[in-house]
């Protein structure tokens, strides 16, 4: 598979991330954020409780993610053939491992909040 291909396809898993992120939050299921980073050609998404505050002039700890991910659409050309093929495999595994997490957040469709990360119901 050539660098091109690879790249393909974690794009096809970053636009099914950006889809499943718009339900989750549309639903009020969770936060959920998808950053694309055009000058690093990179992606970033992360899922929160839906009650998380995001305050920059809070003393508290910032919350907790309940999942994250982060995908590369380049590879390094002092890496091998197999080196690259290892890396693609490595993030197009943690992709989908992303979207299975939003998916069950789906399928369950109760909002997730700050207390269950606490352990709390």
């Amino acid at each position: 598979m050539n660098q091109e291909q690879m790249i393909d396809l974690l794009r096809e898993r970053t636009l099914k991330i950006c889809e499943l992120s718009l339900e989750v939050s549309k639903r009020g299921l969770a936060q959920a954020f998808v950053s694309l980073f055009g000058n690093t050609k990179a992606m970033s998404a992360d899922v929160q409780p839906i009650d998380a505050v995001h305050r920059e002039d809070s003393a508290l700890p910032r919350p907790g993610k309940l999942a994250e991910v982060d995908i590369l659409f380049y590879f390094y050309d002092f890496h091998n053939q197999q080196e690259q093929e290892e890396h693609f495999r490595e993030q197009l595994t943690e992709a989908d491992q992303y979207i299975a997490y939003l998916q069950l957040l789906l399928a369950q469709d109760k909002p997730i909040k700050m207390a269950a990360m606490r352990g709390a119901a």
